[in-house]
């Protein structure tokens, strides 16, 4: 266990706590249907805070692909189609070298990033068949808090834009 001698403190306990709370304030804003441009940048800002936190817990790994999925959202909501595609990207990138490793759910995320991605390139309908992948996938997860998680993030924005 890492912890600052300064002060008894764990680091790996804060770093999961602010990923935590960095991630549902992001998710909270970038679900909002109007916001200012303060806020935009204050989701902006807290999406890749929770990125930070959780890139510091290695033996979570497997969160990094959800990470780079809400990185992915982000950008899609601020009309950054480049940033989205990219975060999509990684998102495709981080299954692909964790392999094995990583759990289904992980790759359901990742093509829910890439439906993101192309809805925010202004390409519906391959953004359709992405997102219906991502279903697809997600259906076949077994792990019943993993499921719960990913129809928790995506449920909504599945309605919205399916």
């Amino acid at each position: 266990m890492q912890t600052n001698p300064a002060y008894h403190i764990n680091l790996p306990q804060i770093h999961h706590y602010f990923a935590n709370e960095c991630y549902q304030q992001a998710v909270k804003l970038c679900k909002k249907n109007q916001r200012s441009p303060a806020e935009d940048e204050l989701l902006e800002q807290t999406a890749h805070a929770t990125c930070y936190h959780q890139h510091q817990l290695p033996e979570e790994k497997e969160k990094l692909v959800r990470h780079q999925w809400l990185l992915t959202v982000v950008y899609a909501s601020l009309n950054n189609a480049a940033r989205a595609e990219h975060y999509a990207e990684q998102c495709c990138t981080l299954c692909q070298n964790f392999a094995d490793d990583v759990p289904m759910v992980s790759y359901a995320y990742a093509m829910n990033a890439q439906a993101h991605a192309l809805l925010a390139a202004h390409e519906p309908e391959q953004a359709h068949g992405y997102l219906q992948l991502s279903n697809d996938i997600a259906d076949e997860i077994t792990n019943p808090d993993h499921k719960l998680h990913f129809w928790a993030d995506c449920g909504s924005w599945h309605t919205a834009e399916g």
